[in-house]
């Protein structure tokens, strides 16, 4: 299960796709970055006054293609939402 979160106020799972490699960005260590998306929803939470707890990003996954319940990092956000 996972761990319980104590902070008060809004807080943000933020997950992040793309549905090809090709959209993916890799830093200086090789590991993938949706930086896009990304600076986005930091930005909007940030006006918001609202706190990311926790992110996923998933990496060439389409939405449309493969189905909510084998999506592993939806899975993980659907949970931590509970």
């Amino acid at each position: 299960m996972m761990e319980t979160r104590l902070m008060t106020g809004n807080r943000v799972d933020c997950l992040y796709r793309v549905s090809t490699d090709k959209q993916v960005d890799y830093n200086d260590k090789s590991q993938a970055d949706i930086p896009m998306q990304r600076k986005a929803c930091h930005k909007f939470c940030a006006d918001k006054d609202w706190i990311i707890v926790h992110e996923e990003q998933e990496e060439g996954v389409s939405g449309h293609k493969v189905r909510a319940e084998n999506r592993d990092k939806l899975q993980i956000i659907k949970e931590l939402a509970k």
